[in-house]
């Protein structure tokens, strides 16, 4: 503890831990893929999971080396307050100027009127001036400028480990879970015994020229033990917030169920509703449709596939049947009417010329994809982080310069008069300043 060094390897081990955890698959994210990432890693898959690098950032080896981390910046940097610098006995003093990166020296004939006058040039200059007790010689002053730039660092390194706590405090108490439930239907927050989340209507708005999704909402009610707790209507970056809990919209996409769907003839429209017959009027055949795909592909062994959940390539797959006792079951893209494909008894598709009658619309039902957010240490990395950017500016913007200034009466020459300064930003970008206000000094004694 408190070695730099050390302070190093710990964060390069966490560094190291970190890329571990954002390239492997977490539980908390996606636990299909972690059973796939097992599953397919006979050896290596169960030996990270025994380690926990699955769930890395909740894993105790991990919290040790945060926790560890933060009180290592703690014992290296906050055990030392910023300080004035410390008195110097009298006949410590002209070591202590010549110690300085940037010195001078000169003579004055009077030393009370030369040490007034340097005093009160110092105190012009925008320094604040401070007597340095030595008895009655040598006289003895340090002059100081910006001197709240020596905190800078210190509440930097301070709020850093405000920043850490936080996020310790976030990955002990908090959690992050995503629920995901139909319109008109409820799911369960898990990680709040007793609550529900029932999404009342879910609502997109589309672009007119594309077609791509452009806002989407969903309209909440939290239930506590069946009860309504809350409702609000949420966007992105527009969240529901309950008891420090925030609900925040996530994604959405199609059920594979739908409400109802229109197939149209050159001269007339028919409505099917999922999973129940109907005879079309004037006909002996009878449509049948029960499978909704909203982003309809084909498998390599020619299955039907859904790809994705977003209603990017809508198709149904339809049944037709007939008095005579022919049957065929159809699937029909809404977007490309010129296609379709039928569906033999062992399931593979075959794309063939379109029936006479055309998958004209089809309302689906959606679901809302939610993502539950506590994060306790939330307060403290806001604070941490709004502490380091002011430590920051005053470390970067505030440039801290100091002289020491002693002048040593002589009884039978004149006085020795001594200057030694110094700057945060170092004695060469200080000297042109440091030299104009010794020249400023001679002035002033001349």
């Amino acid at each position: 503890m408190r070695s730099i060094r050390f302070n190093i390897w710990l964060l390069c081990a966490l560094i190291l831990a970190s890329a571990a955890g954002t390239f492997l698959p977490q539980v908390a994210e996606d636990p299909g893929r972690v059973e796939t990432f097992i599953a397919s890693h006979s050896l290596l898959g169960p030996a990270l999971n025994s380690l926990g690098f699955f769930d890395l950032f909740h894993s105790r080896w991990f919290l040790a080396l945060w926790a560890l981390m933060v009180l290592d910046i703690a014992a290296c940097k906050l055990m030392e307050f910023p300080s004035r610098d410390p008195e110097a006995r009298p006949e410590d003093l002209e070591k202590m100027v010549r110690s300085r990166p940037l010195t001078a020296k000169f003579t004055a004939q009077d030393a009370d009127k030369a040490f007034s006058g340097i005093r009160g040039l110092l105190a012009r200059e925008g320094y604040k001036v401070r007597l340095l007790p030595t008895g009655t010689s040598p006289l003895a002053a340090a002059a100081e400028i910006h001197s709240p730039q020596a905190w800078g660092s210190f509440i930097s390194h301070a709020s850093l480990v405000v920043i850490l706590a936080g996020c310790l405090v976030k990955w002990l108490f908090g959690f992050q879970e995503y629920v995901a439930a139909a319109e008109g239907s409820s799911a369960r927050v898990t990680k709040r015994p007793g609550w529900e989340l029932r999404v009342d209507s879910f609502k997109v708005e589309r672009y007119a020229d594309t077609g791509a999704s452009k806002s989407f909402e969903s309209k909440l009610t939290l239930m506590e033990n069946n009860l309504p707790l809350t409702e609000k209507t949420i966007r992105v970056n527009s969240p529901l917030s309950v008891q420090g809990i925030n609900f925040y919209q996530d994604s959405w996409g199609a059920t594979g169920k739908w409400r109802s769907a229109r197939l149209a003839w050159p001269d007339r429209e028919f409505e099917l509703t999922q999973g129940l017959p109907r005879t079309v009027p004037g006909t002996d055949t009878k449509l049948t449709a029960d499978l909704f795909a909203a982003d309809f592909g084909v498998t390599p062994e020619g299955h039907a596939d859904n790809l994705t959940t977003e209603p990017t390539n809508p198709a149904l797959r339809v049944k037709e049947e007939h008095r005579s006792g022919l049957s065929r079951t159809w699937w029909l893209l809404q977007l490309e009417p010129s296609r379709a494909f039928l569906e033999d008894a062992d399931g593979r598709l075959q794309e063939v010329p379109p029936p006479p009658f055309k998958l004209a619309a089809v309302d689906p039902v959606l679901f809302s994809g939610i993502q539950v957010v506590y994060d306790p240490g939330y307060p403290l990395v806001l604070a941490g982080s709004l502490a380091w950017l002011a430590g920051m500016v005053v470390n970067f913007y505030l440039h801290r310069r100091k002289f020491l200034v002693v002048v040593i009466p002589e009884t039978s020459r004149p006085a020795r008069v001594l200057v030694g300064g110094w700057s945060s930003q170092g004695a060469v970008a200080f000297k042109k300043d440091f030299d104009q206000v010794v020249s400023r000094m001679r002035e002033v004694l001349s």
